[in-house]
């Protein structure tokens, strides 16, 4: 995560693949030399290369956002925004995470659920059972689970 409390540049990170996803706040303008967008809470994480190095303004405020950053030449990556009406199937993922924008539980590979608390990151380097799903659901069961809960963070291992 990190906290964005002023208009700048973004770090260059060449080699690097990058996602950013606002978690909080109003959002983002990102100006790409090619295009211009703006990224607000709720919307799909955005992928882009690292070395781009956007120029970012603050939409109406600091913002806290989740990046995930990695190495290209050793994996290829994917984030998706969760439902709590989904299910994830880790397959070959060489790494395969969730991270919770809210107090949730994390099911998969028949074991027992996880308990997550908000802002936090549960993270499996090589899944020990990839032929079941992955789901969550509200730690409360007797609220249903409201807004987006969090985001499926996977490591796809190049072929060999």
């Amino acid at each position: 995560m990190a906290d964005i409390a002023a208009d700048g540049p973004f770090s260059p990170f060449a080699g690097v693949t990058r996602w950013f996803a606002v978690l909080d706040g109003a959002g983002v303008r990102l100006a790409f030399p090619d295009r211009t967008l703006d990224v607000r809470r709720g919307d799909a994480p955005l992928r882009f290369d690292g070395a781009a190095a956007p120029g970012c303004a603050l939409l109406g405020g600091p913002t806290r956002d989740l990046n995930v950053m990695v190495r290209h030449a050793r994996a290829e990556s994917l984030v998706t925004a969760a439902s709590f009406l989904d299910e994830a199937e880790p397959g070959t993922c060489a790494g395969f995470g969730f991270f919770a924008l809210q107090p949730l539980a994390l099911h998969g590979a028949g074991a027992l659920p996880v308990a997550l608390p908000a802002l936090s990151l549960a993270w499996c380097e090589t899944p020990f059972d990839a032929s079941h799903a992955w789901w969550v659901e509200p730690v409360d069961d007797a609220a249903p689970g409201h807004g987006l809960p969090g985001y499926w963070i996977r490591l796809l291992p190049h072929a060999p």
